[in-house]
């Protein structure tokens, strides 16, 4: 079929300056315009409306950054959301409590993450034509799925979390793009900004990294470096119980990402290997000529020219960045955290080997400066304070490299500080470690190399017997000579072994002065790095998390096995494909029975798991014939594995809103399936040559019709949280806890109706739903309780009683439901009953004063006297200084006919409240 000419290329409407950013932006804030209208929803109480927090305006915001997202005077607290909190306090100083505001920002705010995900859709598709871009970033705009988030004001955080981590994105892909290194620290900071707006962002650490291999030229160091820059926040902010947990989920990211540039990038990497491999062989075996020759070229003459380079040495940037990494390892060395004195320490060997040759330079000096902060530790007996040796050994054998193989210029401050640092080794009788790189480096027979590579081999193996420092003396020889192998053969092409080099050091040598306490070698090393990451975790991921979650709520609890666990999750996911792709019908709130337990072997979790490993097949299928595509899907499958409900739990054990994310990887792989099918291909170069048959344009404009129907239709039903939740409990007929949510919901306006008929009709249409949410899932304390309490409200009292007994058979310790009972049974004059009653209910709350008068009541009603005053004399004791049980027992002994008693209690009431005419009517009883 020959391709149709394009509306914008005979308008050149797309030719004007912005036009596709304007395009975007107002049709993502046009689309959703219509929620700005809409009042408080669901949970928006939680950030807005008396907030604890945001109420008070800017003056709380350096309160919100050291606390919770959610706390209360129960004593649930949960999350670390700052950011988004922070938001609600600046616009309170401004706006108050206005729902129309918050609306209107969380809309604005949409409009900008969409604008911002088109500038980043360009920047990575350079490839291809901005029309790619603009397709993905309209379709993620109207997808429906997104309505919960912009329409729910607190979830905010969805949109801030997304819009930081574009950011982080964008800046990540121009620092490689320009090669300049500081826009890391724009990467770092808005990564932070958006872990502090919703954690479970925390996937962009590998889908940046990801995006990163698949659209630019990104090396390894590159990528490494910005890994780390996107791990670093997550390791403050993850929820975990250690930091050694931590360490193992960010670590684990990082070897993701090696492993998938080796993965696309495999024909490179295993030539690598082999020239690395061939490399180890020939210097093992043959004769070093080349080591000779370049040893031979350092003559006396020479030793003024190569001390200092060819360049001038006086640049800004290197000189900012490696005295900013020697002043940060004295700083973090000096605060004992030698876990964390290897990372500024690596980068500057990092910078060393592969820097242009002024930042080379500087890196070297710098080195030394550490080198002499470590002699003047060790001078002055305080060589605890650097934990290990380990930042020796890996210096010795940079020096050693750049003594004998570097750069020229380097010669004689490599040879001086290569001396001050086996000075270092020998004072503590470790001088092997410096001289094994420094005979090595410069010898030249094959076979007296060999022989000493096998002497210190037998010597290692025989001092393994000796425990760990045996075990830890052989690593030190392991590493130093694999070290040394990659630095003799330096090339561009062993900078990855290099870098996994200097890494072996750092995991080997970092807890060695912990070590050599021990004898276990390879358990103590475990608990050893364990415990220096738990020692390193920071304060705000140790705040105490406390949200416990029914089975109403999440109905996979913890000890479950793994095949429910399992099951139930992918039965989560498929539910989360199926709404990807249609979004409808969406629900206010899943949970119990929506969701129900399943094993791995029943039917939806297998269809599931198989769609899902499908998908995983195609994503590297795909890395090596459409790498957008693939990229897609892997920004689906690892952001929706997230909120899967298998690796943490979720309320509600699905929610609309965790779609954001994935429906973005959902709607690159539908413009490539689109792309595919009627075969056209949005390269880059002229516009006007990207010709669109008329079907795609066709397929295309009916689905985001599709989708923005459906959206600006959705928005409507989130006018408020009555009309949501009246117009999806259809959809939700099965759903015990949204049953629950509608039924409370609707006795909350009952009770502010004026309108005595329909607050009654209110209050039965409560009642029906309370009860189904019951049916669905009988042993929930709530729903009985407040079934009872709608009977009240009707007037049902037996009714009421009987679910009120229910509510106790399932929880036997809610104060409430005692109160309850004991003022109906009361209100009957059903004494005994209530005496029950009233009496689990001092048991529960021992200082309740209004239990304590309706026991001693219903025994002076009983004519239990003697009863009636013990309780009215504990209650003296418990609530001290209250009138009411001297009152009590004088009314008591006037019935008993002891005035004289009466009299005592009531001068006490008199001393305590005076000229109460009760009282004084009382005293008058008592002298006649």
């Amino acid at each position: 079929m020959a391709p149709t000419d394009s509306w914008l290329t005979k308008n050149k409407l797309h030719q004007r300056k912005y036009f596709f950013e304007v395009l975007v932006f107002s049709f993502a804030f046009l689309l959703f315009a219509n929620t700005i209208l809409n009042q408080y929803n669901l949970d928006d109480e939680l950030v807005t409306c008396n907030h604890r927090l945001t109420s008070q305006g800017i003056s709380a915001i350096p309160a919100i950054f050291t606390s919770p997202y959610y706390q209360d005077q129960m004593g649930y607290s949960f999350e670390y959301r700052p950011v988004v909190l922070a938001t609600f306090a600046i616009e309170h100083q401004f706006f108050g409590d206005n729902a129309h505001v918050s609306h209107f920002i969380n809309v604005l705010l949409y409009a900008l993450c969409c604008l911002v995900l088109y500038q980043v859709l360009r920047l990575l598709f350079k490839n291809y034509s901005p029309v790619l871009a603009l397709a993905i970033s309209l379709l993620f705009a109207a997808h429906t799925s997104h309505t919960e988030v912009v329409a729910s004001i607190k979830n905010r955080d969805e949109i801030l979390g997304l819009l930081f981590s574009l950011l982080a994105l964008f800046f990540a892909a121009r620092a490689v793009r320009a090669a300049r290194w500081w826009l890391v620290i724009p990467v770092v900071l808005s990564m932070t900004i958006a872990m502090m707006s919703k954690v479970t962002v925390v996937s962009f650490a590998l889908l940046i990294p990801m995006a990163l291999v698949l659209f630019t030229e990104v090396g390894i160091l590159w990528l490494t470096c910005i890994t780390i820059a996107l791990i670093m926040p997550a390791w403050f902010l993850l929820m975990m119980s250690g930091g050694s947990e931590r360490l193992l989920y960010l670590s684990g990211i990082l070897l993701a990402v090696w492993l998938f540039y080796a993965l696309v990038n495999h024909q490179r990497v295993l030539g690598r290997v082999r020239n690395l491999f061939q490399g180890m062989l020939t210097f093992l075996f043959q004769k070093g000529e080349d080591a000779q020759g370049e040893a031979q070229a350092y003559g006396s003459e020479r030793i003024i020219e190569m001390s200092m380079p060819d360049k001038p040495v006086l640049s800004l940037y290197p000189v900012l960045i490696t005295v900013g990494l020697a002043g940060l390892y004295m700083l973090v060395t000096g605060l004992h955290h030698s876990l964390w004195a290897c990372l500024p320490l690596l980068v500057l060997l990092l910078l060393a080997f592969w820097g242009e040759e002024k930042i080379s330079w500087w890196a070297t000096v710098m080195i030394g400066v550490c080198l002499v902060y470590g002699l003047d530790v060790r001078l002055n007996n305080n060589y605890e304070i650097l934990a290990d040796k380990w930042h020796f050994h890996v210096i010795c054998l940079y020096l050693a490299w750049q003594a004998f193989y570097g750069r020229k210029g380097l010669l004689i401050p490599s040879l001086l500080l290569f001396a001050t640092a086996n000075y270092l080794n020998i004072t503590e009788h470790n001088a092997w470690t410096g001289l094994f790189p420094l005979i090595l480096a410069v010898l030249n027979f094959k076979y007296l190399r060999m022989a000493i590579i096998v002497l210190f081999t037998l010597i290692n193996i025989s001092m393994i017997r000796q425990g760990t420092e045996g075990i830890f003396n052989l690593l030190d020889f392991a590493c130093s000579l694999l070290v040394l192998l990659c630095i003799h053969f330096r090339k561009n092409d062993f900078r990855f072994m290099l870098a996994l080099a200097l890494a072996a050091f750092v995991t080997f040598h970092v807890s060695q002065g912990e070590m050599d306490r021990h004898q276990n070698a390879p358990t103590n090393l475990i608990n050893a790095i364990r415990d220096m990451s738990d020692q390193a975790s920071p304060k705000m991921a140790t705040l105490t998390q406390y949200r416990p979650l029914s089975f109403i709520e999440e109905c996979v609890p913890s000890g479950t096995s793994f095949s429910i666990r399992a099951g139930t999750s992918l039965e989560i996911l498929w539910h989360y494909l199926r709404k990807v792709i249609l979004p409808y019908p969406l629900a206010f709130y899943y949970g119990y029975r929506f969701i129900t337990p399943q094993s791995l072997g029943d039917t939806i979790p297998v269809i599931s798991l198989l769609c899902h490993l499908l998908l995983l097949l195609a994503a590297i299928v795909l890395l090596f014939r459409n790498r957008v595509m693939a990229w897609g899907i892997f920004i689906y499958l690892l952001s929706v594995a997230i909120v899967s409900n298998y690796f943490q739990p979720v309320p509600g054990m699905v929610g609309d809103r965790f779609l954001l994310i994935p429906s973005l990887g959902w709607c690159i792989v539908l413009v490539g399936l689109l792309q595919s099918i009627f075969k056209f291909y949005l390269a880059a170069g002229n516009d006007e040559k990207i010709s669109i048959p008329a079907r795609a344009k066709y397929a295309f404009i009916t689905i985001m019709l599709l989708y923005s129907g459906l959206t600006f239709s959705r928005n409507m039903d989130w006018k408020d949280d009555l009309t949501l939740f009246r117009h999806d409990i259809g959809y939700l007929s099965e759903s015990s806890q949204a049953h629950n949510l509608l039924g409370i919901h609707i006795m909350k306006y009952a009770v502010a109706e004026p309108d005595g008929s329909k607050k009654e009709e209110m209050e039965r249409e409560a009642l029906f739903h309370l009860k189904r949410a019951e049916e669905i899932y009988p042993v929930f304390f709530n729903l009985p309780y407040d079934i009872g309490r709608v009977y009240v409200a009707l007037n049902m009292q037996d009714s009421a009683i009987a679910s009120f007994q229910r509510a106790i058979r399932i929880d036997s310790t809610y104060p409430d439901v005692y109160q309850q009972l004991g003022s109906m049974h009361m209100a009957r004059s059903q004494f005994s009953e209530a005496a029950v009653y009233l009496e689990r209910l001092l048991q529960l709350q021992p200082a309740n004063f209004q239990a304590f008068g309706m026991l001693s009541y219903a025994y002076y009603r009983l004519g239990q006297f003697d009863r009636s005053i013990a309780v009215n004399m504990l209650a003296v004791q418990r609530v001290p200084g209250v009138p009411f049980p001297y009152i009590n027992i004088a009314k008591t002994y006037l019935a008993e006919n002891k005035p004289d008693s009466a009299r005592i209690y009531l001068l006490r009431v008199d001393q305590l409240a005076p000229g109460n005419p009760d009282v004084q009517a009382m005293l008058k009883q008592t002298t006649k």
